[in-house]
């Protein structure tokens, strides 16, 4: 969900003003199944075709104009299904972790956060 609450700030907030990178590790973008399980506000947000993610959905190309990364897992199971992480702007970075609790703080998704931050676009 922290990938989607930063989405916002980014799209709605101005923070594309003010950011040059938007790393997003196993966020929900295009929604989750799992949510339907969940009747809480939050949830509700996070269901396929939510108005929330409709609209960041709507102008996600805006995310182009930062250096945007996905992380995500195949073995993801709250995020269902795992690739509604990916976005369609910027670089996708598949990591074999299992499962979507684990990838906070799991090396590889770690090594791919760093990797994400050090690397530059070539046409900037």
């Amino acid at each position: 969900m922290g990938g989607i609450v930063s989405r916002y700030y980014l799209q709605r907030l101005g923070g594309l003003d003010r950011l040059r990178r938007f790393v997003a590790i196993a966020s929900p973008h295009f929604g989750t199944w799992t949510a339907y399980g969940f009747p809480r506000t939050t949830a509700l947000e996070m269901r396929p075709g939510s108005l929330l993610l409709e609209d960041l959905n709507r102008d996600v190309e805006l995310l182009d104009g930062v250096e945007t990364v996905s992380i995500w897992t195949p073995w993801d199971f709250i995020i269902v299904p795992a690739n509604s992480c990916c976005l369609p702007v910027g670089k996708t970075v598949r990591v074999h972790v299992f499962p979507h609790g684990m990838m906070a703080w799991h090396d590889r998704s770690v090594e791919a956060v760093i990797a994400a931050l050090s690397e530059s676009r070539s046409h900037r």
